[in-house]
């Protein structure tokens, strides 16, 4: 299937006014998903609240449409503000099982929800080439150890972990996966049932290009036992219309955790978005990924500019950081000539999505060359 990648770059409009190699830090939002958020305020707009089953209908569609994302049921998918907010409940649900094992470079959301409800947490460090390899895993698993947290891919360093060999570590140890891929979710390819993952999370402002106040939580079938869910209300319940304050009769689905009504226009952003995901096809945005980021690795080679992430390609991500000795200067200097980068403990890091193109790349290079020149 040939892909015409720069009709897709028309679909952005942000593309025409910025250079965008800031995905991995908020992601410009596309016209399908730009409709579909619009389209309930102009529902809401027309019709006041005639349409709240309508609604609901939609937002149970697109729950299937989550699950075949990562290979889930609907039972196993709720729908959350972001991370942090699906990171706090998963804390609370497995409080006392034990020890947690997480990664030195993963963001801070992974930790502090299990910190803040008193957890032990020891870390694995990654090495000078920013790799994290199983065997460092399991060498850092000890007989308290019974939850580990991974990112898909690392914000900090753009390493994409070998999620299935982590989640293969887990199970034979009897271990719970928990597993962040708000780096990686409509990037990467990810099967929550190959990697045996227990619980996963993403927040969709970033690689899944549907604006902020809207993520996803995944919570294996085996998990899912309404009375230990930290938080109810009166959506929590199987038969909400009965409006019985007295019910915990609770749905034995994640969804119980949507406690209230709906964030219905960033859901309906999120559907928009994986209908333009599976028009492209996820295995030909990852291929697409790659392509612009080996694109990406060469040129900076040939003006010796130094890369920090690992350069295997089995670890390759569409997230790239570059050495920089006084990057918040360089990336404000971009920034002036509208091109989008960011600034992270380890440098400069550039993060390219499907939409991004060799000129993108090019440009880049070209005036970090050049401020590093003044």
């Amino acid at each position: 299937m040939m892909i015409d990648w720069k009709k897709i770059r028309e679909y952005f409009p942000a593309l025409q006014k910025y250079v965008y190699l800031s995905s991995a830090g908020g992601a410009p939002i596309s016209t399908f998903t730009h409709k579909e958020a619009v389209s309930y305020y102009d529902e809401m707009h027309e019709y006041g609240d005639s349409l709240w089953n309508h609604w609901l209908e939609k937002v149970e569609q697109i729950r299937i449409k989550t699950a075949s994302l990562i290979n889930a049921s609907p039972d196993e998918i709720a729908f959350v503000q972001n991370t942090s907010q699906a990171m706090n409940y998963i804390a609370q649900m497995l409080k006392n099982k034990g020890d947690v094992l997480a990664m030195d470079d993963d963001f801070p959301t992974a930790t502090i929800p299990f910190l803040k409800q008193d957890y032990f947490i020891d870390f694995v460090k990654s090495g000078a080439d920013c790799i994290i390899r199983p065997e460092d895993i399991i060498s850092s698993i000890t007989s308290k150890t019974k939850i580990i947290t991974a990112s898909s891919v690392q914000y900090a360093t753009g390493f994409k972990q070998d999620i299935e060999k982590v989640g293969a570590i887990c199970k034979e140890r009897n271990i719970i996966f928990v597993v962040d891929a708000s780096q990686s979710v409509c990037a990467v390819p990810l099967d929550v049932e190959k990697a045996n993952i227990d619980f996963l999370v993403f927040s969709c402002n970033k690689w899944c290009i549907s604006g902020y106040g809207i993520g996803v939580m995944y919570i294996n079938k085996k998990f899912i036992q309404p009375t230990k869910f930290p938080a109810a209300s009166w959506m929590s319940v199987k038969n909400r219309n009965a409006m019985d304050n007295k019910s915990t009769d609770y749905k034995e689905t994640a969804s119980m955790l949507e406690t209230g009504g709906p964030s219905f226009p960033n859901i309906f952003a999120l559907g928009g978005t994986i209908d333009f995901i599976n028009r492209i096809g996820l295995n030909n945005i990852y291929d697409r990924i790659i392509e612009l980021t080996n694109y990406l690795h060469a040129k900076l080679l040939e003006n010796n500019i130094k890369i920090v992430s690992s350069t295997n390609m089995k670890h390759r991500s569409g997230i790239t950081i570059i050495q920089s000795h006084a990057t918040i200067e360089e990336v404000k200097k971009l920034a002036e000539k509208n091109i989008l980068v960011s600034a992270r403990n380890r440098g400069i890091r550039i993060s390219l999505h499907f939409y991004n193109n060799f000129e993108d790349i090019n440009t880049f290079v070209k005036e970090l060359a050049n401020i590093r020149l003044c």
